[in-house]
């Protein structure tokens, strides 16, 4: 009875128990296949991006070569030029035994009261300190004496030497002293000046120098 219970089928209504895996391998090389054209497309835009130059013309890498060709011809010029420049300050140091390390004297400084280089061509009686007007030059004991108005113009009381150098026709013929004592500002008086040089005619040209105490 159990044989007669069980019932046949045909091969035709058969089910296969392993069904066969084509489309789960062709899933998967799809996605394989999606994922690294996605990795393809990240790196081209970040290489895109980034400043990263993609060269497909020769024309363009030569251009680029030539560039840091320029760049390395430039930078070795400068490290000569330094080169240059380093040497010729070396050789223009004295040696070691030439060094002269003895002290100077500082220069001495310039006397007001000292004459003028040059012969003056026109008489100079107004110095930052003094205005000295109307003034003549007379024989006095056959010594030559300056007489005139000295006005203060520094704005405050001075104490010092005061020297005029006479010139006749260019030469200097002499040279007289004056001593102040707290002469007062904005105050004029009739001063003399007496040298110990003798009296020259001819045209006398004047120049004044003060030095304060």
């Amino acid at each position: 009875m159990a044989n007669k219970d069980k019932v046949k089928r045909s091969p035709a209504g058969r089910v296969p128990t392993n069904a066969p895996r084509h489309n789960r391998a062709l899933s998967i090389a799809l996605i394989i296949g999606f994922v690294g054209l996605a990795f393809m497309l990240l790196w081209f835009w970040m290489l895109v991006s980034g400043g990263g130059i993609l060269l497909t013309d020769s024309a363009d890498q030569d251009a680029v070569r030539a560039a840091k060709l320029e760049k390395r011809a430039a930078r070795a010029a400068a490290q000569d030029e330094a080169r240059r420049e380093k040497a010729a300050a070396a050789a223009q140091l004295p040696e070691s035994g030439d060094v002269d390390l003895t002290p100077q004297p500082e220069p001495e400084p310039a006397d007001p009261l000292e004459a003028p280089t040059e012969v003056p061509q026109i008489s100079e009686t107004v110095t930052e300190q003094w205005d000295f007007s109307s003034w003549s030059v007379l024989s006095k004991d056959d010594k030559l004496v300056v007489t005139g108005n000295l006005e203060n113009v520094s704005g405050e009381a001075q104490s010092g030497e005061l020297r005029l150098y006479v010139y006749t026709n260019d030469q200097l013929v002499a040279t007289a002293p004056l001593n102040v004592v707290d002469f007062p500002t904005s105050t004029s008086e009739r001063v003399e000046f007496e040298s110990s040089d003798r009296w020259l005619a001819g045209p006398k040209t004047l120049v004044l120098r003060y030095q304060s105490d």
